[in-house]
């Protein structure tokens, strides 16, 4: 491969590392951080498992060590779900969800809620997520985290259509592994007022709880709603 061709496509940096996405002409290349040191057998296994999901190869290899996760993804298409005109399309919003809603359906425990336009591709023309960095990891997640991240980004990517959110939602999970209670949706709607937030989980522990984020992720019943 011709160095030439590999681009930066994203960068960025916060607490838990260094994130970098290069395009290298025919796949991606992502390199996240290792938080918490998972061995190679862990994210390969993972990446399989994702990969049966999607029905197709999308994770072409794995590559870790103590600090850093890196892996290499298929190319995909971009999808019909944005905004040419940069005015916030409700039809394409609702499609979004829809397409993310389904999905956590099926892979639940995992999760994969990071909404956006960007994050839906295209393969044999069929719609296809991306950014599986938390069910890489092997995270799993309660009902209430998942349906709460899910408005949550909604909300972040345009506010005055909460209401239809809030009501597809409820609808569609009903009856589901992601149903809630009504303590748990006055818990969600309570705690996104402000949706550029990150939305702090430890308040629907169990009270005298002290474990953190990531250990409680692997356990059931946590939220105290």
């Amino acid at each position: 491969m011709n160095d030439q061709k590999i681009k930066l496509v994203k960068q960025q940096e916060d607490r838990l590392g260094a994130r970098e996405v290069y395009d290298h002409g025919d796949f991606i290349r992502k390199t996240i951080p290792n938080t918490h040191q998972q061995p190679l057998e862990n994210i390969q296994q993972n990446s399989k498992m994702i990969n049966r999901f999607l029905g197709f190869k999308y994770f072409l290899d794995v590559y870790v060590n103590e600090n850093t996760i890196t892996t290499d993804i298929a190319k995909l298409k971009k999808s019909d779900l944005y905004s040419s005109s940069g005015i916030a399309d409700h039809n394409k919003l609702m499609k979004q969800l829809e397409i993310f809603l389904s999905t956590n359906l099926k892979i639940w425990p995992y999760a994969n809620t990071d909404i956006s336009a960007n994050n839906i591709m295209v393969h044999n023309s069929s719609y296809v997520i991306i950014d599986w960095d938390d069910a890489l990891q092997g995270y799993k997640h309660q009902p209430l985290y998942v349906v709460a991240e899910l408005y949550k980004e909604m909300k972040r990517n345009e506010k005055k259509y909460c209401l239809s959110y809030q009501t597809y939602l409820r609808q569609k999970t009903e009856g589901t592994v992601l149903q809630i209670n009504d303590a748990g949706w006055d818990w969600i709607i309570k705690n996104c007022k402000n949706p550029l937030y990150h939305l702090d989980y430890r308040e629907a522990l169990p009270k005298g709880s002290h474990k953190s984020y990531f250990e409680e992720s692997k356990t059931t019943q946590w939220y105290n709603v």
